[in-house]
C-alpha cells in the first residue's frame, strides 16, 4: 500500500484492492471503465462518513468536502499507477 499526499491530506492507496482512503476515513474506489480507457470513482462509505462529519459542518459544506475528496482520490490512485510502472 502507498501513501500520497495531495495539498494537506494524506492518501493510502491499494493498487490491489482498487481503493484510496482518506486520513479522514473516506474510502474511494476506483473501478475500470467499461471502455476500458480509464477509471470510475465512487465513494464507498460516503454516507456513514458524511453523518460523522455533520456534526461539525454544514450539509454544504461536507457535500462540498466529498467532491473534492473523491478527485484528490482520484488524482492519487492515478500518481500510485504511474509510480508503479
Amino acid at each position: 500500500m502507498a501513501e500520497h499526499r495531495s495539498g494537506r491530506s494524506l492518501w493510502k492507496v491499494d493498487l490491489g484492492a482498487g481503493t484510496t482512503t482518506h486520513d479522514s476515513g473516506l474510502v474511494v474506489t476506483a473501478r475500470r471503465c467499461a471502455e476500458g480507457d480509464g477509471y470510475e470513482f465512487t465513494a464507498a462509505n460516503l454516507e456513514r462518513w458524511q453523518v460523522l462529519l455533520l456534526a461539525s459542518m454544514s450539509l454544504t459544506a461536507v457535500t462540498a468536502l466529498a467532491k473534492r475528496l473523491v478527485r484528490e482520490a482520484a488524482a492519487a490512485y492515478l500518481q500510485a499507477l504511474k509510480a508503479r510502472h
